[in-house]
């Protein structure tokens, strides 16, 4: 059985290593407070996080939320347990979006950070920088082969997406590549 950990996301609770969870998001308060809930409870748990930026949310900004519930942001930035990646470095490689790259960066992720003691590894990005066809058929690819990987792992995922006025094929893709699915209140 896998171990529990505490998601810090209102509503999901305690969640399996292992899991890959679906979070979508009306604005960015939301965003940010879910994703920085999250990164919280990684960290007092004792789990690597690794919190994958996307404009207009800064490393600053991303701080900034975690110290209201967490003020040894500091500490936790020293001795690795919290890192700040922005979407264009973590994803992409000379301008190109790397399914494959990507997916192996996130087991060394997760190597390092269980060989430098902790829990497991959490990861949580926002995909607002998805806005061509293109770039959603590239990405819904990418979805299926990280959550191979996330499943049976211990990497709990969060992947916060705006919600879309168009429903289309890709919410279906995105709800069969993920565990759970959180949506906003309503």
């Amino acid at each position: 059985s896998r171990p529990m950990r505490e998601s810090g996301l209102p509503g999901a609770g305690a969640v399996p290593s292992g899991t890959h969870i679906l979070h979508y998001y009306n604005h960015g308060r939301e965003l940010i407070e879910m994703q920085a809930g999250f990164c919280c409870a990684g960290l007092i748990g004792g789990e690597y996080c690794l919190w994958i930026t996307t404009p207009p949310y800064t490393e600053a900004i991303a701080q900034h939320e975690l110290a209201k519930n967490l003020p040894n942001i500091a500490e936790y930035l020293e001795r690795g347990q919290l890192e700040f990646v922005p979407y264009s470095s973590w994803y992409f490689d000379n301008g190109l979006f790397h399914s494959d790259m990507t997916v192996q960066r996130s087991g060394r992720k997760l190597a390092e950070a269980k060989a430098r003691g902790f829990r497991g590894a959490r990861i949580c990005g926002a995909l607002s920088w998805l806005t061509t066809p293109e770039q959603w058929s590239r990405f819904l690819a990418f979805e299926q082969a990280i959550h191979q990987a996330v499943t049976g792992s211990e990497i709990i995922g969060l992947c916060s997406y705006p919600i879309r006025p168009e429903r289309d094929d890709t919410d279906r893709v995105l709800l069969t590549a993920h565990h759970a699915v959180l949506r906003p209140a309503a």
